[in-house]
């Protein structure tokens, strides 16, 4: 019996903790030791007036107002009915160095060229995390999970690029240290890199390339470095493929080049026919340097700067194999 008498007094003493510290916490007092700092001001954009987020918005797409909330009774939305871009964001001193997280409630129409939560400024390459949305009240939450805070600061935002009529809403914003910082590489994959060039052109390779994280499909963007092209291969249609080397990765980046001719369509009729062979031949002779050549250059359907035999040819096989 002394034995249980002994269980029951500890048990009723932590029950005692646990209740003083529940009834600190019901009372305003404090929050539990274990529920994680957000870090955020204005998490949840409840104050329309607040200095914390920072608009770049020429637009005026986005607005702080009662409209689709995931809680509460605002949230950040936007609408316009012409092309739009914008940025809101806010930078957060004072951190301890670590492992953060953000993420955020979003929800819209979808149709956006771009939509994405960023981090950045925090002593690392920048990371995003790109989402689609997919309706009205269909919320989902983007996060980003490999921010290492080194010098106190962290960055946090959304980038958006709409086309007319696109309208979308963003909410309960948090960000959180979630652990040390991460000293284990962590495996990135680099989305495939297509590029399209017509012959004779200098295939336009991105400068910049994306590396996504397996676990939470964030991704950091970083400069890659192309090996010279030689021009014969990209002198006849056909598909090769350039190495590069992207800044903090080992492994070589591929990227895969597919050339053409120019279209052979030449009056956008989605039909090729005898009114775009009659086109080229009322270009035939005409080349670079010539006073009409912009008017007349999008029949060079080899790109070699002359309009020739050959571009008439090449029409002339696609009236033949059209349907």
């Amino acid at each position: 019996m002394r034995s249980v008498r002994v269980k029951m007094k500890r048990k009723s003493g932590i029950l005692a903790v646990s209740l003083l510290a529940f009834s600190l916490v019901a009372g305003g007092v404090g929050v539990s030791a274990n529920e994680p700092v957000n870090y955020v001001q204005n998490p949840g954009f409840e104050d329309s007036n607040s200095n914390a987020w920072v608009f770049q918005d020429i637009s005026g797409a986005a607005t702080i107002n009662g409209n689709n909330t995931h809680a509460g009774s605002k949230a950040l939305n936007y609408w316009l009915g012409s092309p739009f871009e914008f940025t809101v964001s806010q930078t957060i001193t004072g951190l301890p160095d670590g492992r953060y997280s953000v993420s955020a409630s979003v929800e819209g129409g979808g149709g956006e060229s771009e939509a994405q939560l960023f981090a950045k400024d925090f002593g690392g390459a920048e990371l995003t995390s790109d989402y689609t949305n997919t309706g009205w009240a269909v919320w989902s939450q983007p996060q980003i999970t490999h921010i290492n805070v080194v010098n106190g600061q962290c960055t946090i935002g959304f980038h958006i690029k709409g086309n007319s009529g696109n309208w979308g809403s963003m909410d309960d914003v948090v960000l959180t240290r979630i652990g040390e910082l991460e000293t284990d590489a962590v495996p990135l994959t680099i989305n495939p890199i297509e590029v399209d060039a017509f012959v004779h052109d200098v295939p336009s390779l991105p400068s910049v390339i994306k590396a996504v994280y397996a676990d939470d499909q964030s991704a950091i963007r970083t400069p890659v470095q192309w090996e010279a092209m030689d021009s014969s291969t990209f002198a006849s249609p056909g598909t090769f493929t350039v190495q590069g080397s992207a800044e903090g990765f080992g492994q070589p980046v591929t990227a895969t080049v597919h050339v053409t001719y120019k279209p052979i369509d030449l009056n956008g009729d989605s039909v090729v026919n005898a009114l775009d062979l009659a086109w080229a031949t009322y270009a035939l002779h005409a080349h670079i340097g010539d006073a009409k050549w912009d008017e007349v250059k999008a029949a060079d359907i080899n790109n070699d700067g002359v309009i020739d035999q050959a571009d008439l040819g090449l029409i002339v096989a696609g009236m033949v194999s059209a349907p």
